[in-house]
């Protein structure tokens, strides 16, 4: 009998918000789309801490998608919480920062948060 490797990704996309302040014209965001199809809210920290404990394989989270990742209100704890289980977290999709406070982008630094991609 053959057995079957168990793939265990290195890497995952976990959306931290698929809410958006704009409204740009092109995006499905704004226009309702994701809200259809995925539902409109933000990734909580208790979800978050539960995934990175049941998932200690996954070493690297790319947090941004669909939404503005700086409108969660718990994005300090789950950047915190990263840095203390050595998963290094990434928004390579997109931020726009207008709503980043002087708390997050301190965070941002503090925790040593990998890559910002902001969109203009």
């Amino acid at each position: 009998m053959m057995m079957k490797k168990l793939i265990r990704p290195h890497k995952v996309h976990l959306d931290a918000s698929t809410v958006c302040q704009l409204k740009c014209p092109s995006c499905p965001t704004a226009s309702g789309k994701v809200a259809e199809t995925l539902g409109s809210g933000f990734l909580t920290f208790i979800d978050f801490k539960n995934f990175v404990d049941n998932n200690p394989w996954v070493f690297r989270i790319e947090l941004s998608n669909w939404g503005e990742i700086f409108l969660n209100e718990e994005l300090i704890q789950i950047i915190s919480y990263a840095a203390k289980h050595n998963v290094a977290l990434s928004a390579g999709n997109g931020v726009n920062l207008n709503t980043a406070s002087e708390d997050v982008i301190e965070a941002l630094v503090k925790y040593r948060f990998r890559i910002i991609t902001c969109s203009i």
